[in-house]
């Protein structure tokens, strides 16, 4: 039994979610207005959006909660994926980096209040 984690940064800025999908265009477009209207992340004509994909424990994936989203945020330090990993093993779990996925979203693309 495993637990899912995704991981997403924006433009190298952590987003502090867990995420057990990769995120699609229009959610990566939500949490981009999101983190600029609350100036966490500078208003730019493009937007790198990447993700981790990380199984925790061994087996099949989705089918246990070893960690709540809190604890995997704070493990892994604003987006230091080596630090989670090193976290997670010292708790005695195994952790495998599955995949990672990149998308970009356009500032002409979404509606920001002003």
């Amino acid at each position: 039994m495993s637990q899912t984690v995704r991981f997403v940064k924006v433009n190298d800025v952590f987003y502090p979610e867990v995420f057990t999908a990769f995120p699609d265009k229009e959610e990566a477009m939500v949490f981009v207005v999101e983190m600029v209207e609350d100036e966490e992340l500078d208003r730019d004509d493009e937007y790198e959006i990447s993700a981790i994909w990380y199984e925790v424990g061994e087996g099949e994936s989705r089918t246990d909660e070893f960690f709540t989203d809190k604890e995997l945020i704070r493990m892994c330090e604003n987006g230091n994926y080596d630090a989670f990993e090193k976290r997670v093993k010292e708790r005695g779990y195994e952790v495998h980096d599955i995949q990672k996925e990149t998308i970009f979203v356009y500032d002409s693309e979404m509606e920001f209040d002003e």
